[in-house]
């Protein structure tokens, strides 16, 4: 089972994941939707969240947010290994080890992993498997960096995950799939002057899924960004990116994105605003073009921070949808527009902060699969609405102990064309709050 993630309201087809800036969407996949169970934390040093629609900067699948997984750089050399157990005979084991050298560094992780499980059939249903349904996967990850000169830098990372899940099916109990994932980036820094850079990013990710037979999805991908600062308050950047998308189902052709986009960036008098625009040249529906527009106002000596926010996004309809079982050629993309109004103010009394957000988006020509109505061709079908209130606070006890809270009011909905009326989205809590504490303990 697909780990599930939503943002705003929209589900994981809807959120653009990448490591390092390089996409991690697979186009063999429903939805072409990354896989969250793929990616360990092991190599990880953060991970950078972006709300609303983003098509501008990103392109497709952009809609909800992004999701950008930052890889540990290290500075200096380490070694860590861990072990966990618990229920169901679940166990993990992984293992860290960087090396800092005179011109960069390298890194090396691995994780084991195995669990019994439960069965995920409903013990009250007729069709109750008692079987557990068992998980296992072995990952590695490898990561790089180097300053070939003052003016010419190289980071990058491989990695790889493979693993087994059984799963109920309607012809037994012990149904099981394979699945296997590789990744290799690469990440090229050239710097021109003080005021000028140019970015250039390579990637290629493959999966493969197995249920008898293997199911192939790569997407390959390559980015020229340069960037230019014209002074403190204002720099500019863009650039072209092309995406290929390739899966080894017979007689289907591969999908080709071509894009420019240009973004600015200022920042005066305590104002700091981007507009970004973004035009994708897709090899099935042609061209679309996107916006995004965002200020933020600090209010010195407060400590508050207004911020705003209006962007437009798509998704494009990936190969199963269009070339699969039910495909349609002539689908559209999914497209959608999006606003967020927040206020963040620093409670310097209580070494705290408090955040409050309001959200919309409007999603239009959502893909789906009418099967209800004995139609089993993928249509543009519907439409949907999600629109709601984030609240965030978090304190500072001490120097080891930190309290954060979240609570979230969502009210979800799509459009049914067949009723004519709009239906709660499912598995959308209207309303979810989560309450934590973080220890640190060192240096």
């Amino acid at each position: 089972q697909t780990t599930s993630v939503y943002m705003l309201g929209l589900p994981a087809k809807h959120i653009l994941v990448m490591i390092d800036g390089v996409s991690l969407n697979d186009p063999g996949s429903v939805d072409s939707q990354a896989n969250f169970a793929y990616i360990d934390l092991n190599n990880v040093d953060r991970i950078e969240i972006l709300k609303g629609a983003q098509g501008a900067l990103y392109g497709s699948e952009a809609i909800a947010g992004v999701v950008n997984i930052i890889t540990k750089k290290p500075k200096e050399n380490e070694f860590k290994f861990g072990f966990e157990g618990g229920k169901y005979k679940t166990f993990k084991e992984n293992v860290y080890s960087a090396l800092k050298l005179k011109d960069g560094y390298l890194s090396f992780s691995a994780e084991n992993f195995k669990t019994n499980g439960f069965s995920v059939t409903n013990e009250k249903s007729p069709d109750f498997e008692p079987d557990s349904d068992k998980y296992s996967y072995r990952s590695g990850w490898i990561n790089y960096g180097w300053d070939l000169s003052e003016t010419l830098k190289i980071t990058g990372n491989f990695k790889l995950k493979e693993g087994t899940t059984e799963y109920d099916s309607s012809w037994t109990p012990d149904a099981y799939t394979t699945y296997s994932n590789y990744f290799a980036g690469i990440k090229i820094d050239k710097i021109f002057s003080d005021n000028f850079v140019v970015t250039t990013k390579l990637s290629n990710n493959k999966e493969i899924r197995n249920y008898g037979i293997d199911l192939i999805g790569i997407t390959r991908y390559i980015s020229i960004q340069p960037t230019y600062y014209l002074s403190d308050g204002l720099f500019f950047t863009g650039g072209v990116n092309y995406k290929q998308e390739v899966t080894n189902t017979s007689g289907v052709p591969n999908l080709h994105t071509r894009s420019a986009f240009l973004e600015i960036h200022t920042d005066y008098l305590g104002i700091h605003s981007t507009f970004a625009v973004r035009r994708d040249f897709h090899s099935q529906f042609g061209a679309k073009t996107t916006y995004k527009l965002s200020l933020a106002y600090d209010l010195k000596g407060t400590g508050t921070i207004f911020r705003s926010q209006y962007g437009t996004g798509f998704k494009a309809p990936d190969i199963s949808q269009l070339y699969g079982y039910g495909g349609n050629p002539d689908l559209k993309p999914e497209t959608s527009e999006g606003w967020l109004l927040g206020i963040k103010q620093n409670l310097n009394f209580l070494n705290g902060s408090f955040e409050f957000n309001y959200f919309k988006n409007h999603v239009w020509n959502l893909i789906d699969m009418p099967w209800w109505l004995g139609d089993y061709t993928y249509k543009n079908y519907n439409k949907a609405l999600t629109e709601g209130v984030e609240l965030r606070l978090t304190l500072d006890v001490n120097d080891w102990l930190g309290l954060f809270g979240n609570y979230t009011h969502l009210r979800a909905k799509d459009y049914n064309p067949d009723t004519n009326s709009w239906e709660k989205l499912a598995r959308r809590p209207e309303f979810s709050y989560t309450l934590g504490f973080n220890t640190s303990y060192g240096k």
